[in-house]
């Protein structure tokens, strides 16, 4: 099946659209879902979560919008309380619950990366060998931002493993990347502030993005965006590691 560039948004916690998930879990409201990628953001009131519990067919991002949660693990595991711009990644198999601990209402977004099942639970030596990693986002002005040179602006590594690779990428404006494409990942792009304007090959115009607003590029796409507000554009990054496949047009080769 062959993915499409799809844009996406999150209208905020009192939208009518979420979903109920019951008086323990709060509201949910879904931003994407494909074959690859499952987003969403979670709004709960405080002593509202989730319990224990694992997925043996995903990897869990998690970022924290607003309020702050508290992970936990099996038995006496504390994984970190989280506040604003601090985040989590959840292999396949790993057993965790969180909740909501502030009086402000926890919004956390959610990037899970589908992955094939491979057995039961109780198979750890399936796993990927990923682990429970925390992370954060400090701000625009932090000095550990890489400079990817006047054209692109800066970039603020969050994570690194054989499933996701996460940025900030911080852009003034007319600063971008320029049409580009990928052959072994998916990218997923929500703007945390600023404007940023994506386009396409040719004349297309993927669409004009302000805060809580988003994109997925799957692979073989050609995509570029760039900056087109006086405020700091600062989008995060999410991609999805995939097997390449070979460069787009190969004969034979099925985009999936």
């Amino acid at each position: 099946m062959a993915e499409e560039v799809r844009r996406f948004r999150y209208p905020g916690p009192s939208d009518p659209g979420g979903r109920d998930r019951g008086p323990e879990r709060g509201l949910s409201h879904d931003l994407l879902y494909n074959h690859m990628v499952i987003s969403t953001v979670q709004v709960m009131g405080k002593g509202q979560g989730t319990g224990l519990h694992h997925h043996n067919d995903q990897d869990g991002y998690w970022m924290v919008l607003a309020g702050k949660a508290r992970f936990c693990g099996e038995g006496d595991t504390h994984y970190g309380d989280l506040g604003p711009m601090e985040g989590i990644f959840m292999p396949r198999y790993t057993r965790y619950s969180f909740e909501s601990i502030d009086d402000e209402p926890l919004q956390i977004l959610r990037v899970s990366q589908l992955r094939p099942v491979e057995g039961k639970s109780q198979a750890r030596a399936m796993d990927t060998g990923n682990e429970v990693k925390r992370f954060s986002y400090p701000g625009p002005t932090d000095s550990r931002a890489r400079d990817r040179g006047p054209d692109k602006g800066h970039s603020y590594d969050l994570l690194y493993n054989d499933s996701m690779i996460s940025t900030v990428q911080i852009i003034q404006k007319g600063q971008g990347n320029a049409l580009h494409y990928h052959n072994d990942e998916d990218g997923y792009w929500l703007v945390l502030s600023g404007r940023a304007r994506f386009f396409g090959e040719g004349d297309i115009h993927y669409g004009d993005l302000g805060p809580m607003e988003g994109m997925y590029t799957p692979r073989y796409i050609r995509y570029g965006f760039e900056c087109i507000s006086d405020e700091t554009l600062q989008v995060l990054r999410v991609s999805q590691m995939r097997e390449m496949e070979g460069k787009p047009g190969t004969p034979g080769m099925v985009v999936l």
